[in-house]
Order: C-alpha cells, then sequence, then structure tokens
C-alpha cells in the first residue's frame, strides 16, 4: 500500500496514536503535517485533539500556515475559524511576514482582505498588502485577476493624497481593461453605482 501523501514522521505519528493513545511532534510544521495526515486517514479523533492543540498554539507567525491548512478541510473547521480571527486581529504583522503572505492561497486572500473585521489603522494597509500580493505571482495575474482582488481595497477609506500620489500612477490600475471590469462586477461585490467605493476607484482608474 503507497501512501503518498502521507510522510513517513506523520505516519509514524499516527501509528503511536492508534496503539499508545497518544503521540509527539517536534515542531509546528510536524504538527500540521499530522493534522494533514489525520484527515486523510480519518483518525478523527487525533484530528480533535491536534486541531485543538494547534489551535492553542496560534499566534501571527504560524496563523496563515493553520488557515491554509485548515480551511479545505471540514474537518478541522474550528481551527479554520480560529486561526481566520487571529488573521483579522494581526493583519500588520501577518502580512509584514513578506514571504509568508506571498505564500498564502488566492481564495484565502479574497477572503481576508473582503472581510470587515480587519484590525487595521488606515485603509491603506489593505492597498499595499493587496499590491505586495498581486506582485508576487509568477506569472502575473491576468488583468480581471487583479481587479477582482483590489476591488476588496475600500477606496472612499484612503486618504486623497494617497489616491492621487499611490493608487493613480500605479500602472496595473491605469488601463481601460481595469475600469471596464471594476464596472462590470461592481455589483456582484455588493456596490451600488452610487456607493462612494465606486466613484473613488472610478476616479483612481479613470482620470
Amino acid at each position: 500500500v503507497t501512501l503518498s501523501q502521507v510522510s513517513y514522521d506523520s505516519l509514524r505519528c499516527c501509528l503511536d496514536w492508534i496503539y499508545c493513545g497518544t503521540t509527539e511532534v517536534m515542531s509546528e510544521q510536524a504538527l500540521f503535517a499530522l493534522l494533514e495526515a489525520a484527515v486523510y486517514l480519518r483518525i478523527q479523533e487525533l484530528v480533535t485533539a491536534g486541531g485543538q492543540a494547534a489551535t492553542l498554539r496560534l499566534d501571527p507567525s504560524n496563523t496563515l500556515l493553520a488557515w491554509t491548512v485548515a480551511e479545505p478541510r471540514p474537518e478541522l473547521a474550528g481551527l479554520a475559524a480560529a486561526a481566520f480571527r487571529k488573521a483579522c486581529r494581526n493583519f500588520s504583522a501577518i502580512v509584514a511576514d513578506s514571504a509568508a503572505w506571498a505564500s498564502v492561497p488566492r481564495a484565502l486572500v479574497h477572503a481576508l482582505l473582503a472581510d470587515d473585521r480587519l484590525a487595521v489603522t488606515k485603509e491603506e494597509d489593505v492597498y499595499h498588502a493587496a499590491m505586495a500580493w498581486i506582485a508576487a505571482r509568477n506569472p502575473p495575474l491576468a488583468a480581471s485577476e487583479t481587479m477582482s482582488l483590489l476591488v476588496h481595497v475600500r477606496y472612499a477609506r484612503l486618504e486623497a493624497h494617497f489616491v492621487a500620489d499611490v493608487v493613480r500612477r500605479e500602472p496595473l490600475l491605469r488601463t481601460a481593461s481595469g475600469s471596464r471590469f471594476y464596472w462590470t462586477h461592481s455589483k456582484p461585490h455588493g456596490l451600488a453605482l452610487s456607493h462612494p467605493h465606486v466613484w473613488a476607484v472610478y476616479a483612481a482608474f479613470c482620470t
């Protein structure tokens, strides 16, 4: 039998749990790998215990990894929710780790930037985080994908000088396709055409 999705160390820990009722991991990376293995092998008690242990250890340095591991797995919904809350509360500290932020899957970036619980002192931080993630993509995102991420920025909250000096000078935002995409997709994102976000970003894109 080949278990290509389970490492030797994780399998050993799973067997320790099954036969001894306990196991030990040497690092947070090993804990998250064990959680993935436990879900894959359907060892529910280990999933529960490991998820609780990981939740207790959440901090800005491991929140994105925890979220990435837990979000696609319904069995780890509790860990995913806790990691999401921690990410919102510690947004500035999390995105300061540029390598970790750049590695976050697209769907999770969308979910985080769109959440109104983000603890930021100014909306400019959200804009910079979005642009940093976009800049790290290789190959580059298509224009439509870029706009779909930047639509989460609350443009009406940006300082006027920031819009003039930064947003309006960003090459990615000074394209006809960019402005067309925004107007086409404003309503699905919950923005009426009279919403101040729409007018602010329209001015940034088109003037």
